[in-house]
């Protein structure tokens, strides 16, 4: 019995331990991207999501000042970039979310860890993950570059792939209120919720000619989520 209590104390101090150094590096933590980046702001509703407390850098990397500071956390140029400590700071939104899940209780996750959830979540996820990347390339090809540089043909191109995948939502799309996966929120409804308001900014004439009435209806709805509310670009 003195054993068993022992080894009780030394797995409560020990959770303690876990507990003040995870708080620690939750503390320090800095997010470094604006919301207009699909790919940020689904990191920033995450970390809302679970309430991790961290500061959150508005930069662009459009913009030659930020891009700088941008620079100086990731030599790639690019964001989100999620500081953890003074040494480390995470690139890639998916890894960056993985890292912040990896902890949890199965029921907290917003991105399942095995079973057939994760089949279904994989593949959702990855059509979704591909919009966001087609729709801001398209995007950029059609407005950020130089005009004489532009290249109309590739844009539509980008832009025909992603209206595709997005009528294949339109079809699984849940009724307003409802979850993707059903029971409960998962990343594949903030992907979603990020990606029609993406869209809406970025190619809306493109969004506009599709006909997507359950989508929409769902959006409408989802658009009053407080993870959503609260990261909206503005």
């Amino acid at each position: 019995m003195k054993f068993a209590r022992h080894e009780s104390l030394l797995k409560n101090n020990s959770r303690t331990n876990n507990n003040v150094m995870l708080q620690q590096r939750i503390i320090n933590m800095q997010l470094f991207g604006r919301f207009l980046s699909p790919y940020t702001r689904l990191v920033s509703m995450v970390l809302n999501h679970h309430g991790i407390e961290h500061e959150h850098h508005q930069l662009a990397v459009a913009n030659d000042a930020d891009r700088e500071e941008i620079l100086r956390h990731n030599s790639l140029g690019r964001v989100p970039i999620l500081r953890i400590n003074e040494q480390d700071a995470l690139v890639e939104s998916d890894l960056i979310i993985l890292h912040l899940e990896q902890n949890l209780a199965d029921e907290a996750r917003l991105f399942p860890r095995d079973g057939r959830e994760t089949i279904s979540f994989l593949t959702h996820h990855g059509r979704a993950r591909g919009i966001m990347d087609r729709a801001v390339a398209a995007f950029y090809e059609s407005s950020r570059r130089p005009e004489d540089k532009r290249w109309p043909e590739h844009a539509e191109k980008l832009d025909l792939t992603w209206q595709a995948t997005l009528g294949k939502f339109e079809q699984s799309c849940p009724a307003p209120g409802q979850y993707f996966l059903g029971g409960k929120l998962s990343l594949i409804d903030l992907d979603m919720a990020v990606i029609m308001e993406f869209l809406a900014i970025a190619r809306a004439k493109k969004l506009a000619s599709m006909d997507l009435p359950k989508l929409h209806a769902w959006m409408e709805n989802m658009a009053q989520h407080q993870l959503v509310k609260n990261t909206r670009p503005n």
